[in-house]
Protein backbone atom coordinates (compact mmCIF):
# COMPACT_ATOMS: atom_id res chain seq x y z
CA UNK A 1 0.00 0.00 0.00
CA UNK A 2 1.27 3.97 -1.31
CA UNK A 3 2.59 5.12 2.41
CA UNK A 4 4.97 7.92 3.36
CA UNK A 5 6.90 7.00 6.55
CA UNK A 6 3.58 5.04 7.80
CA UNK A 7 0.85 7.66 6.83
CA UNK A 8 -1.32 6.91 3.91
CA UNK A 9 -4.92 8.04 2.66
CA UNK A 10 -7.77 5.15 2.59
CA UNK A 11 -11.38 5.68 1.95
CA UNK A 12 -11.14 7.91 -1.11
CA UNK A 13 -14.08 9.71 -2.68
CA UNK A 14 -13.36 11.98 -5.73
CA UNK A 15 -15.51 14.50 -6.52
CA UNK A 16 -15.68 17.97 -8.45
CA UNK A 17 -15.37 21.37 -7.29
CA UNK A 18 -17.67 24.44 -8.34
CA UNK A 19 -16.07 24.94 -11.52
CA UNK A 20 -15.54 21.25 -12.05
CA UNK A 21 -12.12 20.80 -10.86
CA UNK A 22 -11.53 17.33 -9.42
CA UNK A 23 -10.90 17.11 -5.48
CA UNK A 24 -10.49 14.70 -3.02
CA UNK A 25 -11.30 13.47 0.05
CA UNK A 26 -10.14 10.71 2.24
CA UNK A 27 -9.20 9.44 6.17
CA UNK A 28 -5.81 9.72 7.56
CA UNK A 29 -3.81 6.85 8.60
CA UNK A 30 -0.68 6.41 10.42
CA UNK A 31 0.84 2.63 10.85
CA UNK A 32 -2.77 1.29 9.69
CA UNK A 33 -4.65 3.46 12.72
CA UNK A 34 -7.15 5.71 11.65
CA UNK A 35 -6.12 9.49 12.80
CA UNK A 36 -7.38 12.07 10.56
CA UNK A 37 -9.45 13.17 7.51
CA UNK A 38 -8.87 15.53 4.61
CA UNK A 39 -10.83 16.96 1.99
CA UNK A 40 -9.95 19.70 -0.61
CA UNK A 41 -12.21 22.87 -0.74
CA UNK A 42 -14.83 22.32 -3.23
CA UNK A 43 -14.38 26.39 -3.15
CA UNK A 44 -10.29 25.83 -4.80
CA UNK A 45 -9.39 27.15 -0.96
CA UNK A 46 -7.30 25.68 1.82
CA UNK A 47 -7.94 21.96 2.22
CA UNK A 48 -9.67 20.25 5.45
CA UNK A 49 -7.39 18.72 7.50
CA UNK A 50 -8.39 17.38 10.55
CA UNK A 51 -6.72 15.12 13.03
CA UNK A 52 -8.04 13.12 15.76
CA UNK A 53 -5.48 14.90 18.42
CA UNK A 54 -2.95 17.24 18.75
CA UNK A 55 -0.38 14.38 19.09
CA UNK A 56 -1.05 13.02 15.72
CA UNK A 57 -0.90 16.33 14.26
CA UNK A 58 2.50 16.75 15.53
CA UNK A 59 3.61 13.14 13.91
CA UNK A 60 2.28 14.13 10.62
CA UNK A 61 4.32 17.47 10.66
CA UNK A 62 7.27 16.02 11.75
CA UNK A 63 6.87 13.00 9.11
CA UNK A 64 6.23 16.27 6.77
CA UNK A 65 9.57 17.71 7.76
CA UNK A 66 11.53 14.27 7.84
CA UNK A 67 10.21 13.88 4.54
CA UNK A 68 10.83 16.77 2.44
CA UNK A 69 14.50 17.04 4.34
CA UNK A 70 15.90 13.37 2.96
CA UNK A 71 13.62 14.55 -0.47
CA UNK A 72 13.90 18.10 -1.18
CA UNK A 73 13.69 17.60 -5.26
CA UNK A 74 10.10 16.67 -4.55
CA UNK A 75 8.73 19.98 -3.10
CA UNK A 76 6.95 21.93 -5.11
CA UNK A 77 7.33 25.14 -3.52
CA UNK A 78 10.86 24.92 -2.17
CA UNK A 79 10.79 28.62 -1.40
CA UNK A 80 7.77 27.98 1.75
CA UNK A 81 8.02 25.74 4.62
CA UNK A 82 6.66 22.46 3.76
CA UNK A 83 2.90 21.64 5.04
CA UNK A 84 1.13 18.49 6.01
CA UNK A 85 -1.27 19.46 3.26
CA UNK A 86 1.58 19.43 0.45
CA UNK A 87 2.76 15.91 1.63
CA UNK A 88 -0.96 14.35 1.54
CA UNK A 89 -1.21 15.27 -1.98
CA UNK A 90 2.40 13.50 -2.80
CA UNK A 91 0.50 10.92 -1.10
CA UNK A 92 -2.20 11.13 -3.72
CA UNK A 93 -0.15 11.12 -6.51
CA UNK A 94 1.81 7.99 -5.23
CA UNK A 95 -1.37 6.33 -4.53
CA UNK A 96 -2.14 7.13 -8.25
CA UNK A 97 1.04 5.77 -9.09
CA UNK A 98 0.39 2.50 -7.47
CA UNK A 99 -3.03 1.95 -9.42
CA UNK A 100 -1.41 2.38 -11.88
CA UNK A 101 1.52 0.14 -11.40
CA UNK A 102 -1.28 -2.62 -10.83
CA UNK A 103 -3.19 -2.09 -13.85
CA UNK A 104 -0.40 -2.53 -16.05
CA UNK A 105 1.11 -5.24 -13.73
CA UNK A 106 -1.75 -6.86 -14.86
CA UNK A 107 -0.88 -6.24 -18.66
CA UNK A 108 2.50 -7.51 -18.50
CA UNK A 109 4.65 -4.53 -17.88
CA UNK A 110 6.63 -4.27 -14.55
CA UNK A 111 8.24 -1.68 -14.40
CA UNK A 112 6.64 2.03 -13.78
CA UNK A 113 8.88 5.10 -14.77
CA UNK A 114 7.80 8.49 -14.00
CA UNK A 115 9.28 11.78 -15.59
CA UNK A 116 8.85 15.41 -15.45
CA UNK A 117 8.29 17.28 -18.69
CA UNK A 118 7.40 20.79 -18.16
CA UNK A 119 4.77 21.22 -14.87
CA UNK A 120 3.55 17.61 -15.73
CA UNK A 121 4.48 14.43 -15.06
CA UNK A 122 5.06 11.49 -17.69
CA UNK A 123 4.13 7.61 -16.68
CA UNK A 124 6.42 5.07 -19.09
CA UNK A 125 5.09 1.22 -18.52
CA UNK A 126 7.89 -1.26 -19.67
CA UNK A 127 7.97 -4.91 -19.57
CA UNK A 128 11.42 -4.84 -17.71
CA UNK A 129 14.19 -2.51 -16.39
CA UNK A 130 16.69 -2.24 -19.44
CA UNK A 131 13.38 -1.81 -21.90
CA UNK A 132 12.68 1.32 -19.48
CA UNK A 133 15.99 2.77 -18.99
CA UNK A 134 16.13 2.02 -23.08
CA UNK A 135 13.27 4.39 -23.48
CA UNK A 136 14.20 6.98 -21.45
CA UNK A 137 17.36 7.15 -22.86
CA UNK A 138 16.62 7.59 -26.38
CA UNK A 139 13.93 10.25 -24.91
CA UNK A 140 16.64 12.12 -23.28
CA UNK A 141 15.28 11.77 -19.78
CA UNK A 142 17.51 11.33 -16.82
CA UNK A 143 15.30 13.03 -13.64
CA UNK A 144 12.81 10.12 -13.72
CA UNK A 145 11.89 7.87 -10.63
CA UNK A 146 11.65 4.07 -11.16
CA UNK A 147 9.06 1.70 -9.49
CA UNK A 148 9.86 -2.33 -9.95
CA UNK A 149 7.57 -3.62 -7.10
CA UNK A 150 5.05 -2.88 -4.80
CA UNK A 151 6.76 -2.25 -2.05
CA UNK A 152 8.62 0.51 -4.01
CA UNK A 153 5.33 2.68 -3.06
CA UNK A 154 5.57 2.30 0.35
CA UNK A 155 8.75 5.39 1.06
CA UNK A 156 10.08 4.72 4.95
Amino acid sequence: MAQIKGLTIKNITNFKGHEGESCRQGNIYLNGKKVGYYSDSFMMGEATIAFDSKEHRARAEKICVEYYTENPQERWFPDIEPDIEELIQKLFELIDREKSYKRNLKKGFSVLATYKQGYSTMIVSAASLPAAYKWLKEKGVTNEKIYQSLNDFNIK
